[in-house]
This record gives C-alpha cells, sequence and structure tokens, in this order.
C-alpha cells in the first residue's frame, strides 16, 4: 500500500488534473490525503466523500491572495502535514501555470519536497500535474508542461467527470477549456499518445530509488 498526498491549490485542481489517477490508487487501498491551499466556497465535503480520501486538509487562505502570506509560514504548513502523513507519492500543481497562486504553491511544494528533505519525509516520487485552463495557458517563454509520465486512467475516466460536475460553478459549457467535454477530450489525447484508451499526463520532477 502506498500514501499519497495530493496537492491542490483550489478545490476542483485535484479532479482535473488528477482525478482518474486518485480514483486508481483508492482502487488498490492506498492511503490517499487530500490538502488545498485556498477558502473557494466549493463543495469539498461531497468530494472528499465522492474519492473516500482517508485524510484532507484545507489551508484555508485567500484565493488570488497568496502573495500575501509569508511563504516560509505556507512551507511550515505543508512540511507538518508532509511529516504527519509522511506521502511516498506526492502530485503538485505544474510552475507555469498562468495563475499566480498555483506559482505560488508550486514553489512551496518545491521548499518542503527537496532532495535531501524527502528521506526523512518518506517521499519516493513527486510529480507535476497539468490543470486545463491553467496549464495551457502559460506564456509560450515559460517553461511549459512536458509529461514524461502518463497512467492510464481508463476505467475511470466517467467517475473523474461525474465528480468534476459536482463543482457545477467551475464546470463551463463545451468548448470551454474545463467543460466536461473537453476535460475527456484531454483524457484522450493524452491516452492516445501512448498508446492507451485514456490518461493523465505528468512530469516527473523528483524520484529515489
Amino acid at each position: 500500500m502506498s500514501r499519497v498526498l495530493v496537492i491542490a491549490v483550489h478545490p476542483d485542481d485535484e479532479t482535473i488534473g488528477c482525478g482518474g489517477t486518485i480514483l486508481k490508487h483508492r482502487s488498490n487501498d492506498d492511503f490517499v490525503s487530500w490538502v488545498t491551499f485556498t477558502n473557494e466556497d466549493r463543495p469539498t465535503t461531497d468530494i472528499a466523500h465522492a474519492y473516500d480520501f482517508d485524510l484532507e486538509c484545507h489551508f484555508k487562505y485567500p484565493t488570488a491572495k497568496l502573495e500575501s502570506i509569508g511563504y516560509q509560514s505556507m512551507i511550515e504548513r505543508l512540511w507538518h502535514l508532509s511529516n504527519k502523513v509522511k506521502p511516498n507519492i506526492v502530485y503538485i500543481p505544474n510552475a507555469s501555470d498562468i495563475h499566480t497562486d498555483h506559482k505560488i504553491v508550486h514553489q512551496v511544494c518545491v521548499s518542503v519536497f527537496k532532495s535531501f528533505y524527502m528521506k526523512s519525509l518518506e517521499v519516493k516520487r513527486v510529480l507535476v500535474y497539468e490543470v486545463l485552463s491553467e496549464t495551457d495557458a502559460a506564456p509560450f517563454y515559460q517553461d511549459t508542461f512536458r509529461p514524461n509520465m502518463f497512467v492510464d486512467i481508463t476505467p475511470f475516466i466517467d467517475k473523474k467527470l461525474e465528480i468534476m460536475s459536482m463543482y457545477n460553478t467551475e464546470v463551463h459549457k463545451y468548448p470551454g477549456p474545463r467543460s466536461l467535454e473537453t476535460i475527456r477530450a484531454l483524457a484522450k489525447y493524452r491516452g492516445g499518445t501512448v498508446n492507451m484508451e485514456y490518461a493523465e499526463a505528468f512530469m516527473l520532477m523528483r524520484e529515489l530509488i
């Protein structure tokens, strides 16, 4: 059994970026923890129930104002949570996402999961996920999302979309980037590049073997 920590900037990032992978972890009876950084008015209790998370934690920082929060305080909170969970696998947001909150949380994660800290936290693998309307909106001159790891989520794509639909205020009408059709299309595209029906894509930031 693996211990997994999913770090979401805002509630819904976890579902867009790695919802199918979370469901796959749960089907394997992995211990999955979910942390969010901002205080969005979203159905986190229902979402946690839908995924059957083993642990959830919401820092409730003000949305779009993370730059006003001291980095050190966020680093310390995430460190203490990670030290409690001792995750083997960690999923984090992408550095070049267009939303400032995403950039900041990525840097917080990089600070917490430095290679020389990973052993004491028992972290073996850190993976970066993509979020539609954030990752794809990054300026071309910034570091782009270049996936090098793919997870087959074919058995879980319908459940992922069902959970995403619970974020009703965040779901766009097609062809919006956060429409259910677009989320399915991205999973189909990612899967098609690696001979899978549906997949989620990640960048492997660091792995200790």
